[in-house]
């Protein structure tokens, strides 16, 4: 007798998932246009729900939606290029009822999205390209950059200030502090005791970069070393690191060899002999070595600039 073999096929039928993202786990409850399906929890990766979804309602058209915060818009990106319409929403946008707000829970969160985005009472949050995000990264990492170098510069003040140490006349006006001049006079004031001028001289260290090399190691992009005898091993990059600078820079290096033929032509000549995510590494120290100059030394960033690395 022959098996009747039925294939799934959700053709013509929409399903929505309305996605409540954590760090360690998504809360996810799908919709038909008539039924709650499921509610359950799943690992935070996108290919995941999309095979979840393509698996047991093969054919559907998928929607999703999901709050915006900390997890970004990279979920968002995704979820689109696998074949899911996902839209990212403001928290406050989400029609809900006051219950909602005084009882609110993983499960309870996603079934509202979930039902939100079935009645299209949803509205979506501008979500720019993923090439427009690293601006404001690297905005942000300037301003942090910033920050701290006013501290550090009114800890030297403080300094100067707690030994009675006066400023010379040609450094008094606010647009002579920190040129190269002044710089060297701090260098060169006497004190005391070996500590005082250790504990100076520290602050000025921290105060500026004195080479592209000791601006790369701040934010993290050096490897680490080991010497032993004739030999020296070099390995990844160094755990000291100001992490939101070098996730900026690494980001920045997947962007700029799509835009800087020279930057590409590297990066292809490193993948010959070490890990795609070890040559981006080699790529944003370079970037940041480009940076470094822009800043210390006023001029514009050269592209198809075919240095080497």
């Amino acid at each position: 007798m022959p098996v009747q073999i039925n294939k799934l096929d959700f053709k013509g039928q929409n399903i929505y998932a309305g996605l409540d993202v954590h760090l360690k786990s998504w809360q996810v409850t799908l919709l038909n246009d008539q039924l709650t399906l499921k509610t359950f929890v799943m690992p935070p990766e996108p290919e995941v729900l999309s095979n979840y979804l393509q698996s047991n309602y093969p054919g559907a058209s998928y929607y999703s939606a999901y709050e915006a915060g900390f997890s970004g818009l990279w979920t968002h990106s995704r979820l689109c290029n696998l074949g899911v319409n996902n839209i990212v929403v403001n928290a406050a946008d989400i029609p809900g009822t006051q219950k909602d707000q005084f009882q609110k829970e993983n499960k309870r969160d996603s079934r509202k999205i979930a039902r939100s985005l079935r009645e299209g009472s949803l509205t979506a949050i501008y979500t720019p390209s993923e090439s427009t995000l690293n601006d404001p990264s690297l905005i942000r990492s300037r301003k942090a950059l910033v920050r701290d170098m006013i501290r550090f510069k009114l800890r030297i003040k403080s300094f100067l200030y707690f030994y009675g140490i006066q400023l010379p006349e040609q450094f008094k006006g606010s647009n002579k502090h920190w040129s190269k001049c002044f710089m060297t006079w701090l260098e060169a004031i006497p004190m005391k005791e070996p500590s005082g001028h250790l504990a100076l001289k520290a602050l000025v260290d921290e105060a500026r970069f004195q080479s592209a090399e000791r601006f790369a190691s701040f934010i993290g992009l050096i490897p680490m070393t080991h010497s032993s005898g004739s030999k020296e091993k070099v390995g990844e990059i160094t755990f000291r690191s100001h992490n939101y600078l070098r996730s900026a820079f690494i980001e920045s290096a997947w962007v700029a060899i799509r835009r800087d033929p020279a930057l590409l032509m590297a990066y292809q000549n490193l993948v010959k002999r070490m890990k795609p995510n070890n040559a981006i590494i080699r790529i944003a120290k370079k970037l940041a070595n480009r940076t470094y100059a822009v800043l210390k030394y006023n001029k514009p960033y050269e592209y198809n600039k075919t240095d080497n690395l």
